[in-house]
């Protein structure tokens, strides 16, 4: 037996993204970047007035050799690259979380209904 299937509409292409929205994109980008590493530096230095971090943070005179007699990075500015990265990523997902409970997902016209309750008991003989 061969069944026979329903030829679908074809999907309209995509709309394009308006640039603006671009533009937002980038500042946000920015924002993090720099929200983050004043985030981590506030969060160090009340770390240097009552430890709360589980490893000692290097002091301000500390640094780190990479090329001998040519370039020193100050060890305070890699840990505060570091914690950089950790509170970027937890405002990210917290950005996300906020932004999937205001804009829920919308089914479109290739999604799948959502399932029908079942109504009454399941019978419990055949």
């Amino acid at each position: 037996m061969s069944r026979q299937f329903q030829q679908s509409q074809p999907l309209k292409p995509k709309d394009s993204l308006n640039p603006i929205w671009r533009g937002v994109g980038c500042i946000i980008l920015i924002i993090l970047a720099v929200g983050g590493y004043l985030a981590a530096g506030f969060l160090l230095d009340l770390n240097q007035r009552q430890p709360f971090l589980p490893f000692p943070v290097p002091p301000a005179n500390f640094s780190v050799v990479i090329i001998k007699g040519l370039l020193a990075i100050p060890g305070r500015v890699l840990i505060q690259l570091g914690a950089m990265l950790l509170v970027d990523i937890f405002a990210y997902a917290l950005m996300v979380i906020v932004y999937g409970i205001i804009n829920p997902p919308r089914l479109g016209p290739q999604d799948a209904p959502p399932p029908e309750r079942r109504k009454g008991r399941k019978s419990m003989s055949r």
